[in-house]
């Protein structure tokens, strides 16, 4: 029993020293890495390099007995099931001399090198793709990592200095003007105030490089799918490219009709290609109408005129600048159309003893 005893009490001291030395030898690094990312957090790692601001890494030498050394640096990027990570053989030029209780403030810049796709390892990403698609990361939470290792030696000296942020797309603008639904007043001279809010952060690398694609489309029928009709029809109405946040649809512009539905989007684009917009960059769709919907005339009266004819009259609308006129022999299928401008017709030669029928409806634009 006592010989049992001894065994189990030796036991359970290896398993407490076997589960404190792991934290014991990590913290017995001469050098204290600490790293910070500054927002916003672009998806493309070569920002890291180009951005004097993206990136901080703090290197704190902590071994008097030692007083200088000097480093290199490694990085490594984990995510969910992703890991970028400097190849193991490769030692970067950069080197630092650290002094003993001097802080040793290092930027992306100065190691722009590791962030380059040819130093780096791609576990979970093919490095095709990432080259392809921009040298950017799938939107997600990352943690970016960095640690020191000694230049003579290539051993590591300091520990795993990591910040994790969440790498998400930049926001699409959002159209203010026309609203959704809405009735736009129809002009002479045409004019169609569009307006829209941008959403993403205009950090340096997008200074000067953000432009705005303005799409517009006639909905056939009325009815129909804003959003389905935007991404089918091939040839919009209209459709160009600006650095401003609004535009003014003038005359020069394709003729809008009065009365008829049309759908609006915008799209923001980066020339850099380095940005990642959410939905492609696009806003969402509005669909408005180009003036009021054009009414029908009311009180329609036909009455026989002596000689084979007939007298049609109307009732007239604010808002209409002319009439067609459609008639027919019933059981006829062809309708015979006139065009006027006053609210009365009278249509002769018509063949006596038979049943005609007619029909009336305005016109509200020119066209």
């Amino acid at each position: 029993m006592k010989l049992f005893f001894i065994h189990v009490k030796w036991a359970v001291l290896a398993f407490l020293l076997l589960a404190v030395m792991p934290h014991a030898i990590a913290q017995n690094y001469p050098v204290q890495a600490t790293v910070a990312l500054n927002p916003p957090y672009s998806p493309r790692l070569p920002t890291l390099g180009t951005e004097a601001q993206a990136l901080t890494i703090q290197l704190l030498h902590k071994d008097f007995a030692t007083p200088a050394t000097s480093v290199y640096l490694q990085f490594k990027l984990e995510g969910a099931g992703i890991t970028i990570e400097t190849v193991s053989t490769y030692k970067s030029p950069a080197a630092f001399a650290l002094t003993a209780g001097i802080p040793q403030s290092v930027s992306g810049t100065d190691i722009a090198d590791l962030f380059d796709a040819n130093n780096l390892n791609f576990l979970g990403i093919a490095k095709n793709a990432y080259l392809s698609g921009g040298q950017k990361i799938p939107q997600g939470i990352y943690r970016f990592s960095f640690r020191a290792l000694d230049q003579s030696t290539g051993l590591p000296v300091s520990n795993w200095g990591s910040f994790s942020t969440s790498i998400f797309g930049q926001r699409p603008p959002i159209i203010n003007t026309p609203a959704d639904g809405s009735e736009q007043t129809a002009q002479d001279p045409q004019f169609l105030n569009i307006q829209f809010t941008p959403r993403h952060t205009n950090y340096p690398a997008l200074l000067g490089n953000v432009r705005y694609k303005i799409r517009l489309i006639e909905l056939q029928p009325a009815n129909r799918n804003a959003n389905e009709a935007m991404q089918s029809v091939q040839v919009p109405l209209f459709e160009t490219i600006t650095d401003q946040t609004f535009y003014h649809y003038g005359a020069s512009e394709p003729q809008l009709v009065f009365g008829r539905s049309y759908a609006l989007m915008v799209q923001v684009l980066d020339a850099t290609g380095a940005e990642q917009f959410e939905n492609n960059g696009n806003s969402q769709v509005v669909a408005f109408v180009y003036g009021s919907k054009c009414p029908s005339p009311t009180g329609l009266v036909a009455n026989p005129q002596a000689g084979a004819g007939a007298t049609l009259s109307w009732d007239a609308q604010d808002m209409h600048r002319a009439y067609g006129v459609s008639y027919r022999k019933k059981g006829s299928w062809a309708w015979q159309e006139q065009m006027v401008f006053g609210t009365g017709f009278t249509i002769s030669n018509l063949q006596p003893a038979s049943i005609y029928e007619f029909k009336v409806w305005g016109i509200c634009a020119e066209s």
